[in-house]
């Protein structure tokens, strides 16, 4: 538990959480399935009082930037639980992993 430069003492920054039931996981690009492509994408979200997404970039690429385009993509229409300041909203941003992962059938 964080507390912000210019909070008061003693009152905790709590981040956004991603509505995992509500938020659709990212489509495995075609190409990248065939070619054997996996790896993970590290963005960064800043979420807004409300919980929509304000703005999303990546902060650790998979190395394939076919994969890294589709976890933006989809990151973008998420929503989150918003961080609060005690019990207010507040915009915060938060790391988010996407794991793209070859399974067999």
């Amino acid at each position: 538990v964080a507390s912000p430069a210019g909070s008061p003492i003693g009152t905790a920054l709590l981040g956004a959480t991603p509505i995992f039931s509500e938020n659709s996981l990212p489509t495995y690009p075609r190409s990248a399935r065939r070619r054997g492509w996996e790896g993970e994408v590290w963005l960064r979200v800043r979420v807004a009082e409300s919980g929509q997404v304000l703005k999303v970039r990546i902060e650790r690429s998979s190395g394939h930037s076919i994969l890294d385009r589709a976890a933006l993509e989809a990151v973008r229409h998420w929503r989150f639980r918003p961080g609060r300041l005690g019990i207010k909203p507040v915009a915060v941003d938060v790391r988010v992993p996407v794991c793209f992962e070859l399974r067999d059938p």
